[in-house]
């Protein structure tokens, strides 16, 4: 015998796809922007990673300085660095190896290869039990994602993200993966042209909503869909503030200072906010020398400080983080 449909779950029904036009609505203004301004895309995307690397590192337990992260990628010899902010450096690593992800769906190899990365800072000996338990996770996992990229559908997109998130795979780590895998996910689910990041720092909000919703696939829909919304609404103001930033780190700088240059290294460093006199010149594609008076010019501004010593110094743009 059916089950009767009450006002309880006809409720459900009408808060679902509120709950989807909303997200839609904002995905579709984050992509829209990044087609329009597509300098601005470029210049906003780098920050966008480390947020969301930042935010799903913090809900694998682990709180990470963002200076930290910039300063990882800058010099990922660095060795005064604790296990989460490690942790953090593998997990915006996977993200970046996501973005690479093909249309029509990572292959295994491409899910193993993103949750090692993700996973370089524990350490984990991989025995013949564990390798074998990494390949039936991962291929599970690329048969899940397929079921997006043959539907192109919101609703499978979403239950998707509910079936990686509670399948407990991955040594434990399923969350972490339906977190490395859900910018390619909504792409797809929601037909964008690109890849939004900030549904975790939408989760950490209020993760426990989340975790208690996982357990009903009407209630998950509802509750993801608003929480993705919300971190896909903070991005998208991230991003219409970029030129602002610009500018008013632009202003700082006298006129009779002011060139070109100093425009494109405030630019980068937007991009990359910790650099080397090394990485910098080669972003900027000029001589050590060249970085170094742009690099003093900046410093004398107050736009950038310096960290380290002579044999390890860094630049770093705490206003661009």
């Amino acid at each position: 015998m059916e089950p009767t449909t009450t006002i309880e779950s006809g409720a459900a029904i009408a808060d679902d796809r509120i709950a989807f036009a909303l997200l839609a609505a904002v995905l579709a203004r984050l992509d829209e922007a990044g087609i329009c301004s597509r300098a601005i895309a470029d210049i906003y995307r780098p920050g966008s990673l480390r947020r969301e690397a930042v935010s799903i590192t913090g809900l694998e337990g682990s709180l990470v300085r963002m200076e930290t992260l910039a300063t990882l990628l800058a010099d990922s010899e660095e060795t005064a660095v604790d296990r989460g902010s490690l942790m953090a450096l593998g997990i915006h690593n996977a993200l970046e190896k996501m973005t690479g992800w093909p249309e029509e769906g990572p292959t295994s190899d491409e899910v193993s290869d993103a949750f090692k990365t993700s996973d370089a800072a524990n350490g984990r000996l991989m025995r013949a039990d564990a390798v074998w338990s990494l390949e039936d996770d991962s291929e599970w996992m690329a048969n899940e994602l397929s079921r997006v990229s043959e539907t192109s559908e919101p609703w499978t997109a979403v239950e998707v993200m509910r079936s990686i998130w509670t399948s407990g795979r991955f040594f434990g780590n399923s969350r972490r993966m339906a977190l490395i895998a859900a910018p390619w996910v909504l792409e797809t689910g929601f037909g964008l042209s690109t890849r939004a990041i900030g549904i975790a720092s939408g989760i950490s909000k209020n993760v426990d909503a989340v975790r208690n919703a996982s357990g009903d696939k009407n209630t998950w829909s509802v509750v993801f869909a608003e929480r993705a919304a919300a971190g896909i609404q903070t991005e998208l103001e991230n991003f219409r503030n970029v030129p602002a930033r610009i500018t008013s780190m632009e202003a700082l700088c006298p006129t009779e200072r002011s060139s070109s240059r100093i425009g494109l290294a405030i630019r980068q460093f937007m991009r990359t906010p910790v650099v080397t006199t090394k990485s910098f010149s080669k972003a900027l594609n000029v001589s050590d020398r060249g970085a170094k008076i742009i690099l003093d010019k900046l410093i004398e501004t107050s736009v950038i400080d310096v960290e380290g010593g002579a044999r390890n110094r860094k630049f770093v743009c705490r206003r661009a983080m």
